[in-house]
């Protein structure tokens, strides 16, 4: 009986130290390049930081007292620290993931979700809206529980004797026909206690 036994990756790069001394210098390399790259673009920043800085403090220093020379080199140092602040502070939001970064995404995807939710939403069609009931206005319609005359809380304006309404079925706010067919072509809900149709 002839059995063959494969050794494994991990025993044949422990076998061959030539393998395992590529790998390092692999993982070595790649290391000094990114340090390499991270260097270079703090450098970067911090030029451009310090040059925008320095045109900042010399316009300030020519408007006070302080001279345009000491403004332009105060500008240029605190420019060239607040541009590496800020390259080292996107690289730690960018690379993490933790809930920092969600907690400055929220607001964000909060609007993109209420901006969707708007955009999208259409309202009923002509003939649901023409199935609300209507309801012609009396003198006892008229008055609230509190006496007060009834307006149609859209455009404000009272009812009148007479005048045919819309009223809407779960929740029996009443409203000009006219107004509420506006409000219904992008909506589905009351727009007094937001009720659903």
């Amino acid at each position: 009986m002839d059995l063959s036994i494969c050794p494994s990756p991990s025993f044949i790069i422990s076998c061959f130290p030539a393998e395992k001394a590529r790998e390092l210098c692999c993982s070595a390399t790649s290391a000094v390049i990114s340090k390499l790259f991270y260097a270079i673009f703090i450098f970067i920043f911090a030029v451009v930081g310090a040059t925008l800085g320095a045109l900042t403090g010399a316009f300030v220093g020519a408007k006070t007292k302080i001279g345009c020379l000491h403004g332009a080199t105060v500008g240029a140092i605190k420019g060239s620290f607040f541009s590496i602040k800020f390259f080292k502070i996107s690289l730690i939001v960018y690379s993490s993931d933790d809930m920092a970064t969600r907690f400055l995404q929220q607001p964000i995807n909060a609007f993109d979700s209420t901006f969707n939710e708007v955009a999208w939403n259409d309202g009923l069609s002509k003939g649901s809206i023409e199935k609300i009931p209507k309801i012609r206005i009396t003198e006892e319609n008229v008055w609230d529980s509190s006496r007060n005359r009834i307006s149609c809380s859209i455009c404000l304006q009272d009812f009148l004797h007479g005048e045919i309404v819309h009223s809407l079925p779960h929740c029996h706010h009443m409203f000009h026909i006219s107004c509420i067919q506006k409000w219904l072509i992008g909506h589905k809900t009351c727009p007094l206690c937001r009720r659903h149709f």
